[in-house]
């Protein structure tokens, strides 16, 4: 008798995707009423904005789960509407699906880089300071796409890990999916890539390099802050540190979510595990993080809004 475990994966993966989209779309409404936010705050708001609806429809698209089975890593897509997707629109669909997972950290910097030129280079304009602020983000996709195009297996793995993912989930021959993925150890039949390559290579660097610039650049900020406070008016100094406050609450809150699911993904890439059905915790737990940012980032729009009455 077959599982049940790609329904389960479709009926909890449109739930959460659409729940994110719903925080998203009304962070983008409330923020488009808000007088009060700068406006190059509020551009660093659209960007996020735009990046959930996006990651979203994106997840509702692929409805895709994770597997860790006899020493290969496979990402089935369970989504009705993919499998009618042209090949490489599909793949293209598996890339940007796990580019915009990366994002979740890697547009980390992006907003704290923002908030410091704001503080110390208002001359520069809006464009100017937008474009270096994200040009780490920039960095990181471009690095990324080396990493994760291979996750697009040849068609003799493909057909391994059609199978290792129909044994893990104890799938019916019947259950039509497609998959990506990448085994722990070098075969020839995946031109020797693996996924300790995209681990160790790709995930752990910018994971860590993104946090690593984030405490940076919010210790120039506090720096730059007490320095110049007496400067500042109270109001900019209250706009400033809310924001800095919602950029630790929306960063550290993230760590403590994606650090399990990272784990996941880091251990059993080590190890060569086999976690069967368990790994369907990763994959609730990555979507988790988008409705937390969305989450932390609706309570501070929410927050501008009712001081924006106030102050009327």
């Amino acid at each position: 008798m077959s599982s049940h475990w790609a329904t389960v994966t479709r009926v909890v993966t449109v739930c959460e995707s659409t729940i994110i989209f719903i925080i998203y779309s009304i962070f983008l409404i409330l923020l488009s009423k808000s007088t009060r936010i700068a406006q190059p705050f509020k551009i660093v708001l659209t960007v996020v904005g735009v990046h959930g609806l996006m990651y979203a429809f994106n997840i509702w698209l692929v409805l895709s789960a994770h597997v860790f089975h006899h020493g290969h890593f496979s990402v089935p897509l369970y989504g009705p509407l993919v499998n009618y997707l042209p090949k490489p629109l599909q793949d293209l669909s598996m890339i940007t699906l796990t580019i915009f997972s990366y994002l979740i950290w890697q547009l980390i910097p992006g907003p704290c880089a923002m908030q410091y030129l704001a503080l110390t280079r208002p001359q520069m304009s809006i464009a100017t300071r937008l474009t270096l602020s994200y040009s780490i983000t920039i960095c990181y996709v471009v690095y990324d796409y080396f990493f994760v195009s291979q996750l697009v297996p040849t068609p003799e793995y493909e057909k391994i890990i059609q199978n290792t993912s129909r044994e893990a989930f104890d799938l019916s021959p019947k259950e039509r999916f497609i998959v990506y993925g990448l085994p722990f150890e070098q075969i020839p039949e995946n031109n020797n890539r693996t996924c300790m390559t995209l681990a160790l290579g790709c995930v752990m660097p910018t994971y860590c390099s993104a946090y690593v610039i984030f405490a940076v650049i919010i210790s120039m900020i506090r720096r730059h802050l007490k320095s110049f406070g007496v400067k500042l008016s109270a109001k900019t100094m209250e706009m400033e540190r809310t924001f800095y406050k919602m950029q630790l609450l929306q960063s550290i809150l993230p760590v403590v979510i994606i650090s399990f699911p990272i784990a996941v993904f880091i251990i059993p890439s080590v190890m060569s595990a086999d976690l069967g059905p368990a790994t369907l915790s990763m994959t609730f737990s990555v979507w988790l993080v988008p409705m937390v940012q969305g989450s932390v980032f609706l309570y501070y729009i929410r927050s501008s809004l009712r001081s924006q009455k106030v102050s009327q």
